[in-house]
Protein backbone atom coordinates (compact mmCIF):
# COMPACT_ATOMS: atom_id res chain seq x y z
CA UNK A 1 0.00 0.00 0.00
CA UNK A 2 2.97 2.35 0.72
CA UNK A 3 4.51 2.02 -2.51
CA UNK A 4 0.92 2.32 -4.49
CA UNK A 5 0.34 5.56 -2.63
CA UNK A 6 3.94 7.01 -3.17
CA UNK A 7 3.89 5.77 -7.18
CA UNK A 8 0.27 7.63 -7.16
CA UNK A 9 1.73 10.94 -6.02
CA UNK A 10 4.61 10.36 -8.54
CA UNK A 11 2.16 9.95 -11.07
CA UNK A 12 0.22 13.11 -9.91
CA UNK A 13 3.20 15.04 -10.01
CA UNK A 14 4.79 14.04 -13.54
CA UNK A 15 7.71 12.53 -12.19
CA UNK A 16 9.05 9.01 -11.68
CA UNK A 17 10.35 7.21 -8.25
CA UNK A 18 13.94 7.19 -9.26
CA UNK A 19 13.53 11.24 -9.73
CA UNK A 20 11.66 11.09 -6.38
CA UNK A 21 14.37 9.25 -4.86
CA UNK A 22 16.97 11.91 -6.09
CA UNK A 23 15.03 15.08 -5.11
CA UNK A 24 15.05 13.26 -1.25
CA UNK A 25 18.56 11.96 -1.65
CA UNK A 26 17.79 8.54 -1.55
CA UNK A 27 19.23 5.56 -2.82
CA UNK A 28 18.16 4.66 -6.34
CA UNK A 29 15.67 1.37 -5.49
CA UNK A 30 15.43 2.62 -2.04
CA UNK A 31 11.33 3.15 -2.49
CA UNK A 32 10.63 -0.15 -4.34
CA UNK A 33 12.02 -1.87 -1.82
CA UNK A 34 9.28 -0.81 0.64
CA UNK A 35 6.68 -3.24 -1.60
CA UNK A 36 8.45 -5.88 0.60
CA UNK A 37 10.05 -4.02 3.75
CA UNK A 38 9.18 -0.77 6.03
CA UNK A 39 11.54 2.05 5.38
CA UNK A 40 13.01 3.73 8.15
CA UNK A 41 11.40 7.01 9.81
CA UNK A 42 14.14 9.68 8.31
CA UNK A 43 13.19 7.98 4.61
CA UNK A 44 9.81 8.05 4.94
CA UNK A 45 9.13 11.16 6.71
CA UNK A 46 11.56 12.89 3.28
CA UNK A 47 8.80 11.33 0.66
CA UNK A 48 5.88 12.58 2.97
CA UNK A 49 7.63 16.17 2.99
CA UNK A 50 8.70 16.65 -0.29
CA UNK A 51 5.21 15.91 -1.30
CA UNK A 52 3.36 18.13 1.12
CA UNK A 53 1.50 15.15 2.76
CA UNK A 54 1.70 13.55 6.31
CA UNK A 55 3.07 9.99 6.91
CA UNK A 56 -0.37 9.11 8.09
CA UNK A 57 -2.14 10.01 4.14
CA UNK A 58 1.24 7.97 3.06
CA UNK A 59 0.11 5.13 4.77
CA UNK A 60 -3.71 5.46 4.30
CA UNK A 61 -4.74 6.45 7.05
CA UNK A 62 -6.06 9.48 5.59
CA UNK A 63 -7.87 7.14 2.93
CA UNK A 64 -10.45 8.91 0.67
CA UNK A 65 -14.01 8.07 0.04
CA UNK A 66 -14.22 5.33 -2.90
CA UNK A 67 -16.34 7.91 -4.68
CA UNK A 68 -13.10 10.11 -4.53
CA UNK A 69 -10.61 7.58 -5.52
CA UNK A 70 -12.83 7.30 -8.35
CA UNK A 71 -12.55 10.84 -9.64
CA UNK A 72 -9.39 10.98 -8.84
CA UNK A 73 -8.35 7.82 -11.11
CA UNK A 74 -10.92 9.73 -13.95
CA UNK A 75 -8.93 12.96 -13.63
CA UNK A 76 -5.32 10.58 -13.94
CA UNK A 77 -6.41 9.88 -17.30
CA UNK A 78 -7.18 13.04 -18.76
CA UNK A 79 -4.53 14.61 -20.73
CA UNK A 80 -2.56 17.13 -18.67
CA UNK A 81 -3.97 20.33 -20.40
CA UNK A 82 -7.37 19.14 -19.10
CA UNK A 83 -5.95 18.41 -15.50
CA UNK A 84 -4.34 21.78 -15.00
CA UNK A 85 -8.06 22.49 -15.83
CA UNK A 86 -9.31 21.06 -13.07
CA UNK A 87 -6.80 22.20 -10.47
CA UNK A 88 -7.62 25.57 -11.57
CA UNK A 89 -11.12 25.12 -11.02
CA UNK A 90 -10.62 23.66 -7.27
CA UNK A 91 -8.55 26.48 -6.48
CA UNK A 92 -11.96 28.71 -7.81
CA UNK A 93 -13.77 26.90 -5.84
CA UNK A 94 -11.81 26.38 -2.44
CA UNK A 95 -10.68 30.59 -2.16
CA UNK A 96 -15.28 30.62 -2.82
CA UNK A 97 -15.42 28.45 0.06
CA UNK A 98 -13.13 30.11 2.44
CA UNK A 99 -10.89 27.09 2.77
Amino acid sequence: MLFDTVKSLCNSHKITIAELERGTKLGNGTIRKWNDSSPNSDRFEAVADYFGVSTDFLLGRNAMSEQACELAKTVDKLPPEKQDLIKCYVKVIQKEGGT
